[in-house]
């Protein structure tokens, strides 16, 4: 097995086989035995996250997503955004040059510990998926709408989704106002960390400019409700081909 692609630590992988399995019973047809699972799965990987900073550990991995494309989406950049804000891992959107097409394509940059970009990697997959799953399914209801009507859609599903995780983070805050101080010094630790792996890849970085998004208002007050109701599990269409969140040893 590849060590760069591998946790370094048993308990690394531990964790990973753990989050994996409860993300499986995410899936369960039970609306609350899901919510919970995918519930247990967010808190573990927060209580991990936190003791690996209190102990100093530095292993990080780079992950490139080549999306085929000369333009980055507008959708996917808020799917990236969000990769970021819950999934503790940095997200650089980039681009990398194809010689036998002569263009370059759009990259999406994960970096991070190795269980947070499995994590993180899954999650990208998941709600690319679900996005165009979910469009085909209602786009007849929002006719004539044409491609404002599928924009909003996307974007209400990824706010939708934003909100329910933000729920969650503020149910799991640690008690008090010491355990807040030493949870937010621990995260600005672990960000300088993190940002000077970035450099190492990436010495100029500059930010992006959003863009205002003119929208359609049903399918984007549709698409919120339902990215509200949106359980991450293991998608089983790409999960065997990308084998799951764990990587299999070959050692």
């Amino acid at each position: 097995m590849d060590p760069v692609l591998s946790p370094r630590t048993e308990a690394g992988r531990k964790i990973l086989s753990r989050v994996e399995k409860l993300l499986a019973l995410a899936a369960s047809d039970n609306e609350h035995e899901a919510a919970l699972a995918m519930q247990h799965a967010e808190e573990l990987l927060r209580r991990y996250n936190l003791t690996l900073r209190q102990v100093g550990d530095e292993n990080y991995r780079h992950l490139s997503l080549n999306i085929g494309k000369q333009r980055m989406p507008g959708y996917l950049r808020q799917v990236c955004a969000l990769l970021q804000e819950y999934f503790f891992v940095r997200v650089i959107c980039a681009s990398v040059y194809e010689p036998a097409r002569d263009v370059r394509l759009r990259t999406i940059e994960l970096f991070g510990r190795p269980e947070n970009v499995a994590v993180a990697e899954h999650c990208y997959y998941f709600l690319t998926e679900k996005l165009l799953a979910l469009w085909q399914q209602r786009r007849r209801r929002f006719a004539g709408g044409g491609q404002r009507a599928r924009t909003s859609y996307f974007h209400g599903i990824i706010v939708g989704f934003r909100k329910k995780l933000a729920a969650g983070t503020r149910q799991a805050q640690p008690a008090g106002d010491m355990g807040r101080a030493k949870s937010k010094s621990l995260l600005v630790t672990e960000d300088i960390r993190l940002q000077a792996f970035v450099a190492n890849y990436f010495p100029r970085l500059q930010k992006g400019r959003g863009r205002k998004i003119l929208l359609h208002a049903d399918a984007y007050r549709e698409a919120v409700a339902t990215g509200k109701t949106l359980i991450l599990h293991r998608v089983m269409e790409s999960a065997a081909v990308r084998g799951g969140l764990l990587e299999q040893s070959t050692d």
